[in-house]
């Protein structure tokens, strides 16, 4: 017989409510990753993590750090300014007029909420959420650049 604070922890997990973006971002994932029928433990490899942390990230279950969240949207070929609002759009898609309408369109209040939280969390000040903001704009407009070549 479990202890009863085993029993209670494994309660608590169960009915945990799942972020909803957290949720759309990692079934995104999960569907590019079996669209290219690429193995969880080889996008794991790719962005140095463990394939339970893929599976948490796939299932909502936890929040993909910015660092991985890049690494994966480049490894799989997909959109990082589509992803970070849950939407999939393939880089190789020749016909990916779905791609500009995600890109277009502003950050959602859920997405802005998150990077809030984010910048909170490593305590940042405005300038230097702003420079990090920079920084990763650079790292999109490289890998659209890519895209076109």
């Amino acid at each position: 017989m479990e202890n009863s604070s085993t029993a209670c922890d494994k309660l608590r997990m169960a009915v945990t409510v799942r972020d909803p973006l957290n949720v759309k971002i990692g079934e995104a994932i999960k569907a590019a990753r079996n669209r290219r029928k690429i193995p969880a433990r080889e996008v794991a490899e790719a962005v140095g993590t463990t394939v339970g942390a893929v599976g948490n990230w796939e299932s909502g279950q936890n929040a993909i750090a910015a660092t991985n969240f890049f690494g994966v949207a480049d490894f799989l070929g997909i959109d990082a300014r589509a992803l970070i609002q849950g939407e999939l759009v393939y880089l190789d898609d020749p016909n990916a007029e779905e791609r500009q309408k995600a890109l277009a369109r502003p950050a959602s209040p859920s997405v802005v909420r998150l990077w809030e939280a984010v910048g909170r969390a490593l305590k940042l000040n405005n300038a230097q959420i702003d420079q990090i903001a920079e920084m990763i704009e650079g790292r999109v407009r490289n890998i659209n650049n890519r895209r076109e070549l």
